[in-house]
């Protein structure tokens, strides 16, 4: 959440996304260059989703700055397959979805 305060402290308008909406409202709050979405992005309805909603706040997206990714304290060799493949989908897919639903608009 950092690197939103920085964006906005610079006049960047701002969609934020996180399965934890109240938790992005309680930590950078609202304004006008500031759009929250309660967004998985492993999941390709919700992507296609925050490009909609980005440009109907803000009209053209200029940029794109992939920031979210999950994690597991199990070794890898202790993880059941579901967990890898969850967390696959959110590091690595989930940083290729929008920018590729965002560039076919």
């Amino acid at each position: 959440m950092a690197g939103v305060k920085i964006l906005l402290s610079r006049g960047a308008r701002v969609t934020a996304l996180d399965p934890q909406v109240q938790r992005m409202r309680e930590n950078l709050g609202s304004g006008p260059n500031l759009a929250l979405l309660e967004v998985d992005v492993s999941s390709d309805p919700d992507c296609s989703t925050t490009v909609t909603e980005t440009e109907k706040s803000f009209g053209k997206i200029e940029g794109l700055i992939h920031l979210g990714a999950t994690h597991s304290s199990a070794r890898w060799d202790e993880l059941e397959a579901e967990k890898i493949k969850r967390i696959l989908a959110i590091n690595v897919t989930g940083s290729f979805q929008i920018p590729e639903l965002w560039q076919n608009t």
